[in-house]
């Protein structure tokens, strides 16, 4: 990790910043390294919606400190070779933070009116803990305003390692359901998506990428009471809309484990740190993941099979909220290749 890494706003070199060394923050005061982080801040120079605000600071720093932490960024990029010299450096300093990158991909829709879309990079990283967090995001800086016209941040603490293993799990399905993909439909209509159900997504399921990898990003709001139809038994009515929805989810596991997929990141949805406050990714989610199937084919055939279909009144009755946004790895962090 000595080497310096290069950019058109100079080279910066990971191991000569004992601040940026994990075990040395750890010796100073959060307090005090929130106050150092919002002052970087408030000097850097950035404008919009490319930095956290007071109060979106302030929030962060009451987030457990003793837990992992995990960091959802999308990226709209204004200058690519930037863009790709800002990877790079913040790598780097996730890295150097005793962080990992979990994933980086590209976003389809960009310039989608979907709302939540119309950015073009997702990348997640995970953190020990929130403040290993913060001073990576920091250290990248200086070319964010030149990389990027808009950015969106969002904090998740991770799920269990143990979700690593659904990879496998998806391959063993696969090999005893065999081929899945059957002539495409036109896709149904999901409910409780917060006013756009998936077939706005139907443009983006086919066409020249169809066969690439697919990444979805999954972000759900649950309802505090599960809303089913007044016909509904009472057994099976009087649930929180959690458990409505973990009704589907176990349904749909084995349909989407036996066409290859599974998720490749998943965890607790805490707040958003950048972005602005009365967008859609400010609100108030419980889960967010990263799913991974073969190809765009295959969530397609996933959304058209009747036996998948059978759990969607339980997502519908347990879902407030919904926003699913489709994307394709970068090689180095596709799983299928």
């Amino acid at each position: 990790m000595g080497q310096a890494f290069a950019s058109s706003s100079g080279s910066i070199e990971p191991d000569s910043c004992v601040l940026c060394d994990g075990r040395a923050m750890r010796n100073v005061s959060q307090s005090a390294l929130l106050l150092a982080v919002a002052l970087l801040l408030a000097v850097s120079g950035l404008a919009g919606t490319l930095e956290p605000t007071p109060k979106q600071v302030e929030a962060y720093g009451s987030l457990d400190s003793s837990q992992p932490v995990a960091l959802i960024k999308a990226y709209r990029v204004r200058n690519e070779a930037e863009h790709r010299a800002f990877l790079v450096e913040s790598a780097a300093w996730v890295k150097r933070l005793q962080g990992r990158r979990v994933y980086v991909g590209s976003l389809a829709g960009a310039d989608s009116a979907i709302p939540g879309m119309g950015f073009d990079t997702l990348v997640v990283d995970e953190f020990p803990d929130r403040m290993e967090a913060l001073m990576a995001y920091n250290q990248a800086l200086a070319l964010h305003p030149r990389a990027h016209d808009d950015v969106r941040i969002l904090v998740a603490q991770p799920a269990s390692r143990w979700i690593g293993i659904g990879r496998w799990m998806s391959r063993l399905a696969r090999a005893v359901a065999g081929p899945t993909i059957r002539r495409a439909r036109p896709l149904p209509e999901l409910s409780g998506a917060g006013g756009a159900g998936i077939h706005v997504l139907e443009d983006l399921l086919s066409g020249p990428h169809e066969r690439d990898t697919l990444a979805m990003l999954n972000l759900n709001a649950y309802r505090k009471y599960a809303r089913y139809p007044e016909t509904t038994p009472p057994d099976q009515a009087d649930v929180s809309g959690e458990e409505a929805y973990s009704r589907y989810a176990r349904n749909a596991l084995w349909q989407v484990l036996r066409r290859g997929g599974y998720a490749l990141w998943a965890g607790k949805a805490e707040m958003q740190l950048v972005g602005p406050e009365d967008g859609i990714w400010a609100t108030p989610w419980d889960d967010v993941a990263l799913v991974i199937y073969p190809s765009w084919l295959e969530l397609r055939d996933l959304l058209n099979d009747p036996d998948y279909q059978k759990g969607l009144p339980d997502r519908s009755a347990g879902i407030s909220r919904a926003l699913v946004i489709p994307g394709t790895p970068w090689p180095a962090f596709d799983p299928e290749r």
